[in-house]
């Protein structure tokens, strides 16, 4: 993960998205990839207990609405 730059907010490489899910435990993230890409790193963050922030369109793919549900975590279970 790099040190936050003069906002405050830390930012992650895609590639190591979820390394970083895994080691920083996040609340919640903003997702700021392609639009095409947006669903997977939804779906990992909701499975990893985050909450997810995305701008539109959340997704391309029609099939991928019922994934991105299904990924939710319990909550209160992380």
């Amino acid at each position: 993960m790099k040190e936050p730059a003069g906002n405050g907010i830390a930012t992650c490489d895609a590639a190591i998205f979820d390394r970083m899910l895994a080691e920083h435990r996040p609340d919640a993230v903003i997702v700021t990839v392609p639009d095409y890409r947006h669903h997977e790193h939804i779906e990992a963050a909701l499975r990893a207990g985050c909450d997810a922030i995305s701008g539109k369109p959340v997704t391309t793919d029609p099939g991928k609405p019922a994934s991105i549900l299904a990924a939710r975590a319990p909550r209160g279970g992380r």
